[in-house]
């Protein structure tokens, strides 16, 4: 599968309501991915599959911008999909707060313009 150019980022990034990024166990300390990045500049909430002690998990959890999910619980991951379904305006306010935060990041807002 080829990447997405560059012109079509946005377009996909606002094909979703939220976003989902999955780590598999141990990958703590290796990377926070730039999709999370890409997600926060969209004004998406995330869901995040990922160990606790993760950056991601961290920067999820510390901005309230969605939701942090142990990897290989996929009880607690249909739950958590299911309650973000039934609240938009909870998403909507997790989105917004993303969004701001991007703003204060070079990365966040980079990544979106191409830079």
């Amino acid at each position: 599968m080829s990447f997405l150019p560059r012109s079509e980022l946005i377009t996909s990034l606002n094909a979703c309501d939220i976003a989902f990024i999955g780590f598999v166990p141990g990958m703590t300390g290796v990377s926070v991915p730039c999709r999370m990045y890409n997600q926060m500049a969209a004004g998406k909430p995330i869901i995040a599959m990922t160990d606790d002690s993760s950056e991601l998990a961290q920067v999820v959890q510390e901005e309230n911008i969605g939701w942090v999910v142990a990897p290989g619980n996929l009880d607690k991951l249909v739950e958590t999909i299911e309650f973000a379904a039934s609240h938009p305006d909870i998403c909507k306010q997790m989105g917004d707060r993303a969004a701001v935060i991007s703003k204060t990041t070079e990365r966040g807002t980079s990544e979106l313009e191409g830079r």
